[in-house]
């Protein structure tokens, strides 16, 4: 079989005759690609002799202002590549992140980057090695990574995975469930966001912990049942969008609404457990990325239903990630709109419970995001133990 690798040193010689049919664009010494999961870009332009120009835009608007963005650059002879993005119906957010492998990522130095005064465009020079260099606005996470992940982590504790339903492009919705005897119930929801991985991370680093097998672990465990929701935009991730699912809607603006397949079969799910095992939902946490680390939570004065169990738990946790981090204070937002149909309100007015939407930034290493989901998933679990009855 020819390589890949093979054919694009033909192509340098030969110049852009199609080698590749699904090649965004090819060019005499390089190509650039987008025929994988998360690959996005809408047009593309030669800019000179080893230069190219990118247009990123949405998949519809309005919308919120996440420009995603994925490619490969492939040359056979070339040692860099100089990529202008220009960005249309938003401006520039994610600094461009490059791997070699599709798998081990590294931030493009920020100091080299061309910034429009505008961020109407983004200039920067891309290095090729072994023929290929992947360029994204955050590291991809797709289906194989979550795959891996709750393989791991169902090999090695109580959660069950299980399909539930199906994207509006027939893409498994996939649920983790730890249920036995228990009555209360933790509902987390992940990844209604296409490009926001830093805050699917702390997703996984956060349900990690909560399985982790120590007494701490076992104890709530034994209390608390937990279902999740890893992964529920599948198609917005695998289309490259920049928001929203194939419906064109954002999914945390559909709760309450329930126009979209992924929302509403995730909510049919949820009532289907609390009506079938007779539950009692204690929490809602939804995981999400923005420009900061926020908890977006309601008012201590809202609740009606254990109102002092989030201030418990995020006082706790601010005073655990002060032992790593002297000058660490917590970002807590608080308020409460009945008519918004995000996930937090919907939770708060359906079920009486508190619920947070869980925000990490954009730029946060991933060491420090494990540590930070790691420290407030123990505080939390500490916190929904300090009193025997959340229902007396």
């Amino acid at each position: 079989m020819v390589s890949r690798l093979a054919i694009l040193a033909l192509t340098a010689l030969l110049g852009p005759a199609s080698a590749f049919a699904d090649a965004l664009c090819e060019f005499k010494g390089f190509s650039i690609f987008t025929d994988f999961e998360g690959g996005a870009a809408a047009t593309c332009e030669k800019a000179g002799e080893a230069a190219v120009r990118l247009t990123i835009k949405p998949e519809n608007t309005p919308i919120n202002n996440s420009p995603w963005y994925a490619f490969k650059v492939e040359s056979a002879h070339l040692d860099r590549v100089d990529i202008k993005l220009e960005y249309q119906d938003g401006t520039h957010r994610y600094t461009p992140k490059l791997s070699s492998d599709g798998f081990k990522w590294v931030e493009y130095p920020v100091d080299r980057l061309i910034v429009a005064d505008d961020k109407s465009y983004v200039a920067f020079s891309v290095p090729i090695k072994d023929g290929m260099t992947w360029v994204a606005a955050q590291p991809l996470l797709g289906i194989d990574a979550y795959r891996k992940w709750w393989d791991t982590l169902t090999s090695s504790a109580t959660p069950e995975h299980s399909v539930i339903g199906k994207s509006l492009e027939g893409r498994d919705l996939s649920r983790l469930l730890a249920l036995d005897e228990q009555t209360e119930l933790l509902v987390v929801l992940g990844r209604q966001h296409p490009p926001e991985t830093t805050g699917a991370i702390a997703m996984m680093a956060f349900v990690n912990r909560l399985f982790a097998g120590d007494e701490l672990s076992q104890k709530f465990l034994n209390r608390v049942g937990v279902v999740i929701y890893p992964f529920i935009n599948r198609d917005g991730v695998q289309h490259g969008h920049w928001r929203h699912n194939l419906g064109g809607k954002d999914l945390n603006r559909d709760w309450g609404p329930f126009e979209q397949p992924e929302s509403m079969q995730v909510n049919q799910d949820i009532a289907r457990l609390v009506t079938a095992k007779n539950l009692k939902l204690g929490y809602m946490l939804d995981f999400h990325s923005t420009w900061y680390d926020v908890f977006y939570t309601q008012r201590d004065s809202d609740y009606t239903l254990r109102p002092e169990m989030t201030r418990a738990w995020l006082d706790a946790f601010e005073l655990s990630m002060r032992e790593v981090e002297s000058d660490f204070e917590l970002n807590r937002k608080s308020s409460h709109n009945p008519d918004s149909p995000t996930s937090k309100s919907y939770f708060f007015e359906e079920y009486k419970i508190p619920a947070t939407t869980y925000e990490i930034g954009d730029e946060a290493p991933i060491s420090r995001i494990q540590e930070y989901a790691r420290r407030s998933a123990e505080s939390f679990m500490q916190a929904w133990l300090s009193e025997e009855s959340w229902y007396e």
